[in-house]
């Protein structure tokens, strides 16, 4: 069996007009995606970096002292620092994740699950369009605020042979229930 690498998790927290520039340095520093999660008039920004890279860590550390100091914010950064075991995140966070319903009809499904829920969790009517996707990395899992918004609007407006474009598409999510929904194909 392999051994699990260890992980040192960056947590900075920052006031929220510092919050692109930390993240930036954090995505540049790391070469990783960082997380961006807010609370009480702050922004946490988390990044990973592996556990061997000491040097890399306070490099960090130095370029957000001097990132503070020129956004005029010296000694508002918070960093706090702490480590974590390598896991299956992927696996875990697919077992979490479960079928959603949004809008009257339209219901996301990973090909995982089977519909309707044999828990119960959700209704399941005669009229539901199921959107069967693996979400992964992709903007477009239906979890987003924004997404749901776009997908109740196509509910609402999508005819039978209309014509949409998904601009920007990430998942495909919108242009499947437009599909779904009875938007042409071409």
């Amino acid at each position: 069996m392999a051994t699990l690498r260890q992980w040192r998790v960056i947590n900075v927290r920052v006031p929220p007009l510092a919050a692109e520039s930390v993240a930036s340095l954090l995505v540049e520093a790391t070469g990783r995606g960082v997380s961006l999660t807010e609370s009480d008039e702050q922004v946490t920004i988390t990044a990973y970096l592996y556990s061997h890279q000491p040097k890399a860590e306070a490099e960090l550390r130095e370029q957000l002292k001097q990132l503070a100091a020129n956004l005029g914010m010296a000694g508002t950064f918070q960093l706090s620092v702490s480590e974590v075991a390598e896991a299956d995140w992927l696996g875990e966070w697919r077992d979490s994740y479960r079928p959603l319903r949004v809008g009257r009809r339209l219901v996301i499904k990973p090909s995982w699950h089977t519909w309707p829920p044999a828990d119960g969790s959700l209704p399941a009517f005669d009229d539901d369009v199921l959107i069967e996707m693996d979400p992964q990395m992709a903007f477009g899992t239906g979890n987003h605020p924004t997404t749901q918004l776009c997908l109740e609007v196509l509910e609402d407006n999508i005819r039978p042979g209309c014509t949409v474009a998904d601009v920007g598409c990430g998942s495909g999510i919108l242009s499947i229930a437009a599909i779904k929904l009875g938007a042409a194909t071409k």
